[in-house]
């Protein structure tokens, strides 16, 4: 079995850089080292891969940092921080638990699966303050925070209670919820502090997403070794189960070791130690954004089931050789279809915004399931015929309501770049949208053996509208260039000739490539174009945001055309899109996307789609 883990040294806010090692990577018995330079915010964040998290840095950078639990599809929080005097000065994350070194002290700290507790253990008893922010992830109220601090029992027990206040939003005083907080030791000592301070969020001002500061709670200092902590809307249930896992903690962590063990103890054969530890990660970090059979699409804000993303994350599942995984995920989303044909962004919630290219994506996956199951009866004769039905439903659908002058329009903020800033919303015939639904078209054909001659009016329609010269157009009529034309070959190869797409790359890499190893969202001379990460206000987000996910599918699509040609551009998104999974933002997780700058990682600390592409490129490139 091969197993890595990742050390991170952090060094003081004074110095410049900080030093990230990924250590002992044993294989039979040999050790192998290495060292790389690194921002100094990296974080940490767990999972009990059943919707509850812990995310923590050196120092609360976020109000989204902390431990939060998932409760009937709303995100809580619960706790802020674990204050000690002694800042991490380490960090060793075993994909199972992070290991934070603390000058002379060692806090190891995991998440038991599917159980919503945190267990801490310490080298030594120690001191710290427990401060606390109770309440829905996105509710930033200032009022009616009611915290009750009490020792019973060797346990410490905060009954917290929300109320609506005027002072927030006009409204009457009315009573939302009560949540208990269990933090359970058998030699806890305790000392109330019952204050509150304010904590500044410097992330959280760098995205323009305001409140840049809050007052948290100081609920008290513990002097402990080894604790749990545990939460519920009912007491006696917080405060059982944190007594019962503080008493299986050794089982619960062996527990979470054999399951990531289990996970990566297959890996492509690569002789690139950083590579392969990326690739676990990747399998890990995948892993704990499922809640059940589903993939959630990030953490810490997108903890809802996106049907793109999901979709899109099935073929990862598929290279584990976990095929009925990703027939369950897939199949699943055949009620979901609209009559216009397409699939709603949310999975599980009403929403009047559809998207345009969920539909294709889920075909094109379904696709992928059939090739990988062609032996192995997965998919029925029945099943199959379902398929069939559903992929006609949808091209009716689609081309009724969507298809003019021999081309698929779209709505603004349809497709995956579902933004819009500067009227740049994406409105019209966009063309990957032309290539995925030319490829629905190819599968039925292929499936059914009837030629739909729509298929040749599309090609030719595309061909009329959206080249000129080297230039491939994002949508007809403009001459916009965008990393969407990576999309379109990656489902419809056959569009163009080898020749002619390495001319439009050609044309576009120049006015796309980032010289640390990324895409930009849109042309680098484009009016715009943004090259720093501007956050919530969008300015940046599909306008010069270098996405990771889009970055290692633009690889394969390289690869594919000429493996020789483009070899340099895949290889530098292959290391950039390590480094940052292993050397930035919350260890051992791919981040959503980088400034267009400098590599970085910016946006959601842990994308689904992110992780799944990267398993995806690695798998592609091994020849696995």
């Amino acid at each position: 079995m091969l197993l890595f883990f990742i050390v991170v040294i952090i060094m003081s806010k004074s110095k410049s850089v900080a030093k990230k090692a990924v250590g002992n990577a044993v294989n039979n018995g040999a050790e192998k080292n290495v060292e790389k330079s690194v921002d100094a915010d990296v974080s940490v964040l767990l999972t009990n891969r059943n919707g509850s998290y812990s995310l923590f840095s050196s120092k609360p950078l976020s109000r989204y940092e902390g431990v939060f639990f998932r409760h009937e599809n709303k995100m809580f929080k619960v706790i802020e921080s674990f204050s000690f005097a002694s800042p991490v000065s380490a960090i060793t994350n075993h994909l199972w638990g992070v290991t934070l070194k603390r000058g002379d002290l060692s806090q190891l700290i995991f998440m038991p699966i599917n159980r919503d507790a945190v267990v801490v253990s310490l080298s030594a008893s120690s001191e710290f303050e427990l401060v606390l922010d109770a309440k829905i992830s996105e509710d930033n109220r200032v009022w009616g925070r009611n915290y009750c601090v009490s020792h019973e029992d060797k346990t410490i027990v905060v009954k917290f209670s929300k109320k609506s206040d005027c002072r927030d939003d006009n409204s009457l005083i009315n009573h939302e919820f009560d949540l208990y907080l269990a933090v359970y030791a058998p030699e806890l000592e305790y000392l109330p502090l019952q204050s509150w301070e304010e904590h500044n969020y410097h992330y959280d001002e760098e995205r323009n997403s305001p409140p840049f500061s809050r007052w948290v709670f100081k609920a008290c200092k513990i002097r402990v070794k080894d604790f749990v902590c545990a939460w519920s809307f009912n007491k006696s249930d917080a405060v059982d189960s944190a007594k019962k896992i503080f008493d299986e903690r050794d089982r619960l962590r062996r527990e979470c070791e054999i399951k990531v063990n289990n996970l990566v103890s297959t890996i492509p054969k690569t002789n690139n130690s950083e590579i392969s530890l990326a690739y676990q990660c990747s399998i890990n970090a995948l892993d704990s954004l499922m809640i059940g059979d589903g993939v959630i699409a990030g953490l810490p804000w997108f903890y809802q089931f996106w049907a793109r993303d999901e979709i899109i994350c099935a073929k990862a599942f598929m290279l584990q050789k976990n095929l009925l995984l990703s027939k369950k995920i897939l199949f699943r989303y055949f009620e979901k279809i609209t009559k216009e044909g397409l699939l709603p962004n949310l999975r599980n919630h009403e929403t009047n915004l559809l998207s345009a290219d969920a539909i294709a994506w889920l075909f094109f996956r379904i696709n992928e399931l059939l090739s990988f199951s062609a032996k192995k009866n997965v998919v029925s004769k029945k099943e199959k015929d379902l398929i069939v039905e559903k992929l006609q439903s949808s091209l009716f659908g689609i081309i009724k309501s969507r298809l003019k002058n021999n081309l698929i329009q779209t709505n603004g903020k349809e497709t995956w770049m579902d933004t819009d800033f500067g009227n740049d919303g994406r409105e019209g015939a966009a063309i990957e949208v032309q290539a995925m639904v030319l490829f629905m078209l190819k599968m039925l054909r292929k499936l059914t053996g009837k030629k739909d001659f729509v298929e040749s009016d599309i090609i030719s329609a595309v061909k009329k509208n959206f080249v000129k010269g080297k230039l491939l157009s994002d949508v007809a009529g403009k001459q916009t260039i965008r990393p969407n034309i990576f999309i379109a070959a990656y489902f419809y190869p056959e569009l163009f000739s080898q020749k002619e797409w390495e001319s439009f790359f050609d044309f576009a890499l120049p006015r796309l490539w980032l010289d640390w190893g990324g895409i930009s969202s849109i042309d680098k001379k484009h009016e715009l174009f943004k090259d720093v990460y501007t956050g919530e206000n969008n300015q940046s987000y599909h306008r010069g945001d270098s996405w990771f996910w889009l970055n290692n599918l633009c690889a394969i699509v390289l690869n594919r055309i000429n493996v020789n040609k483009y070899s340099q551009f895949v290889k530098k998104i292959l290391e950039a899109s390590t480094c940052e999974i292993l050397y930035k933002g919350a260890t051992g997780f791919a981040a959503e996307l980088s400034s267009a700058k400098e590599l970085s990682s910016k946006g959601c600390v842990a994308q689904s789609w992110s992780s799944a592409l990267y398993i995806e490129l690695v798998c592609e490139l091994s020849g696995k």
